[in-house]
């Protein structure tokens, strides 16, 4: 019986659905280094993301059939010297049964023999991990077989009013984060654990998920750069940077805030505040993109008459960011801080550095007129 449950488990790693794609999660070795491996066969077009269990950074490759049961497997990447792409690495596998054996070689024609099998998830302590949303089944399995056994260490107990943080860090990527220990009831604090224990691992995924891609020179990093705890809410600014290959590098906001009664994130500034005076919208409405236009508006207009010189059109527009347009507060970043809510303009990638502007708060006063009705929360007496 114990056998057949395994059995079952394994089987479990493997999907084809109704749209031509085959997904599989495989784990064997390149010579004497241990692997996990997702295979994707979308209409007859290989895709495979691996990582060495040590090293936990993806691996990206492209390929191709050659033959009923046979693939070749790709990285290029390009080289500055030559201003071509090269093959950074390349797997030829040959499939028997449900396993796969064949050999990997390197640029510098290293060659070692490779060998794969239906993972067996019961050798993971996935029961650890906080819930993820995936794109499928197999990319669940293959990020959880990634983030099991992480080591995390302890750091500081930190106070804030009569909140006790217990703050940590990710042993291998240094990315750091708090529980908390005290200051709500213990119901509470679980929820919130819960979500704050999610938001850590998905840094550290992303670390991992960026890192590999572009050989040695990729870089992720993530910061908790402020936070604000109230009787009401927990709010985090965590800020992004990344090189993960492509022309530039990026910078971004992951910044959450947790509803402290419910133990939920909050995931809309739209559930807590109508800027528009008006019930908002959602992404399901026809008119969604017309009610995003006037939350734009509104939020343009509170700031300008708060920040009148910062939210100028500039002059010089090639120079200078242009807080006066609309489009790039359609989709802020905003968190609670003590000198109110914060709501961050978001420009194109190419002028990502006017992101997150220092200026941009309303204060708690002011917010009071757009709350929601509907939902039962105080503001901070600030």
């Amino acid at each position: 019986m114990k056998k057949m449950g395994i059995t079952l488990l394994i089987c479990l790693a493997i999907a084809i659905d109704s749209n031509g794609q085959t997904s599989f999660v495989m784990e064997g070795s390149i010579g004497k280094y241990p692997i996990v491996m997702l295979l994707n066969n979308i209409n007859g077009n290989w895709r495979a993301t691996y990582c060495y269990k040590k090293f936990r950074h993806d691996i990206e490759l492209e390929g191709h059939s050659a033959g009923s049961d046979s693939i070749v497997l790709e990285k290029d990447i390009y080289d500055g010297k030559t201003n071509q792409e090269i093959m950074s690495e390349s797997f030829h596998i040959h499939q028997i049964l449900n396993e796969w054996t064949g050999s990997w070689e390197n640029r510098n024609g290293i060659s070692l023999p490779v060998k794969l099998k239906p993972i067996d998830i019961t050798q993971y302590q996935f029961s650890e991990l906080p819930h993820f949303t995936f794109t499928n089944h197999e990319e669940g399995i293959y990020t959880k077989t990634r983030l099991s056994g992480l080591v995390f260490i302890k750091d500081s107990i930190t106070r804030y009013g009569k909140y006790e943080l217990q703050w940590l860090h990710e042993s291998e990527t240094k990315i750091q984060s708090f529980i908390l220990l005290n200051g709500f009831e213990k119901e509470q604090i679980k929820s919130i654990n819960t979500v704050l224990r999610e938001k850590f691992y998905l840094r550290i995924n992303s670390n991992y998920s960026c890192i590999g891609r572009h050989e040695d020179d990729g870089e992720y990093d993530s910061n908790i750069v402020s936070y604000f705890i109230s009787p009401e809410f927990i709010s985090v600014e965590v800020n992004d940077s990344w090189y993960c290959g492509g022309a530039h590098p990026g910078v971004g906001d992951n910044s959450f805030t947790i509803n402290a009664k419910t133990g939920r994130e909050v995931e809309s500034i739209d559930e807590l505040f109508w800027f528009t005076g008006q019930k908002p919208l959602t992404e399901k409405d026809e008119k969604f993109y017309d009610y995003i236009d006037e939350r734009s508006k509104a939020i343009v207009a509170i700031l300008t008459k708060l920040y009148p010189v910062e939210m100028r059109k500039p002059v010089d527009k090639e120079f200078n960011c242009d807080y006066s347009h609309l489009s790039n507060w359609d989709f802020p970043s905003w968190y609670f801080a003590k000198k109110g809510l914060y709501i961050g303009a978001v420009f194109p990638h190419v002028t990502g550095a006017c992101n997150k502007p220092e200026f941009s708060f309303i204060p708690y006063n002011l917010l009071r007129k757009y709350m929601n009705k509907k939902v039962e929360f105080k503001l901070p007496n600030l």
